[in-house]
């Protein structure tokens, strides 16, 4: 039986997440996480969306994403997924599928949800216990925001940047959100 087709929305924000088959490794080491974050900056020559959040992990990865059309998020996801798996294949001599399934994504459907999209993928490595803080995590847009660190794949959150007029004052209150939400 066919898939059926996403409904993409029009300048929608996507929360994406894309899992290794039977949530095996997909990045080993730290070549694999530089590898995948080329793909993503060839990506994001190649096609016009913005990249608010993300986050790798061992055996998976998310993305805060807005595609530029309707078209543009499966032709992103495809562009890095297919590169992605051409890389793992290669590198670890592997046959078969490497991702679980087709990508998760959810549309993220208004400001409150997109502020805690973006706290939400910058924790998956406090949550995994990988990390006790996410500046920690160097596969994170989380220094970014919380450190003010330059990272060119990052597109500022329109939200983040709403929460303060400066730089200084804006990574204090997402560090007190980060912070409010770690306790949770």
């Amino acid at each position: 039986m066919p898939r059926s087709a996403r409904i993409i929305e029009p300048d929608g924000v996507y929360h994406i997440v894309c899992r290794g088959n039977n949530r095996a490794k997909i990045f080993y080491d730290q070549d694999d996480f530089v590898a995948f974050l080329n793909i993503i900056w060839s990506c994001k020559k190649e096609f016009d969306y913005k990249l608010f959040h993300y986050v790798l992990l061992p055996n998976h990865f998310h993305l805060l994403v807005q595609p530029d059309t309707q078209t543009e998020l499966a032709a992103v996801m495809k562009f890095i997924n297919q590169r992605t798996a051409a890389y793992y294949k290669i590198r670890r001599d592997h046959v078969g599928r490497v991702f679980q399934d087709r990508y998760y994504s959810s549309l993220v459907a208004d400001d409150a949800y997109l502020l805690v999209s973006g706290i939400y993928i910058e924790l998956n490595p406090c949550r995994a216990a990988i990390v006790s803080d996410p500046v920690l995590y160097p596969w994170s847009s989380a220094r970014h925001y919380l450190l003010g660190d330059i990272n060119p794949l990052v597109d500022d959150d329109p939200l983040v940047l709403s929460l303060a007029a400066d730089a200084v004052s804006r990574q204090k209150e997402y560090w007190r959100l980060i912070h409010s939400w770690m306790e949770k």
